[in-house]
């Protein structure tokens, strides 16, 4: 059983780079604590100071945090994690993963952070695992792999979230500005490019999607008219006689009907 503990929020410090905080979560949040409490508790670690005395650092729960300071509250619960700064940032990306709206592309930089951090983790352990007879350490468990076992994703998942997470910066900032940092597979499509071209592609996809969108009411009527065409030269006569009925019957109940 986890133990409670009680902070004011202003003893709270909240360090490294982190997704900004969204007003409107905050205010939904902080409806939500006025109602029913803070229903899952903020998560910190303790540090020591090397001048002495210790500070409380803010591991996940940002939002959390801000719609307590918003309400004004003089106590947060907090569950003190004995942590050192890879398994802090770990346990912000598991939270971040299973409670935040996350767009695809901020999602896989969540979970490529992990693969990363895992395997940053592995390398610090391995030196210190038990020896085999021939004198060669265990082999640790790979980021990809680690990640879907204890993210509960599956392998493949996680291998594409490291693609997208590697596209370059301007092409992200592209994504983003274009609505396609929701969209996995034009994210992927522009992984597949080598770094300089990735934000051509991501416009290239952009220009395409405008198309799509402003097109004419006639020139929809024309695409959905050959489709029809398509669909029905290449039915045979039993379907053919299927497909008039279906269509006329309706026509036959308005008329009724009327």
């Amino acid at each position: 059983m986890m133990e409670i503990f009680y902070f004011h929020p202003e003893e709270i410090d909240v360090v490294g780079t982190r997704r900004p905080i969204g007003p409107e979560k905050v205010n939904e949040l902080a409806q939500s604590i006025e109602r029913f409490g803070l229903l899952n508790p903020i998560a910190i670690r303790v540090v020591d100071l090397e001048v002495g005395g210790q500070k409380l650092l803010l591991i996940a729960g940002a939002h959390r945090l801000e719609a307590c300071k918003k309400l004004g509250l003089e106590k947060v619960e907090c569950v003190v994690h004995e942590v050192d700064d890879i398994d802090a940032e770990l346990v912000e990306i598991s939270e971040n993963l299973h409670r935040s709206e996350l767009t695809q592309l901020e999602r896989s930089e969540q979970i490529a952070r992990w693969v990363e951090l895992s395997e940053a983790h592995s390398a610090q352990v391995a030196p210190i695992e038990s020896k085999r007879i021939d004198g060669r350490g265990h082999r640790s468990e790979g980021g990809v792999n680690a990640a879907s076992r204890e993210l509960g994703i599956e392998r493949t998942d996680a291998q594409r979230s490291v693609k997208v997470a590697s596209i370059s910066e301007r092409a992200k900032e592209a994504a983003r500005q274009a609505g396609l940092d929701d969209n996995r597979s034009a994210l992927l499509k522009a992984a597949k490019a080598p770094a300089e071209q990735q934000e051509a592609v991501i416009h290239s996809i952009a220009q395409a999607k405008a198309t799509r969108t402003i097109m004419s009411e006639d020139e929809k009527r024309e695409r959905w008219l050959n489709n029809l065409l398509r669909a029905w030269e290449a039915a045979d006569q039993c379907a053919r006689e299927t497909f008039l009925q279906k269509i006329d019957q309706p026509v036959m109940d308005r008329r009724y009907k009327g």
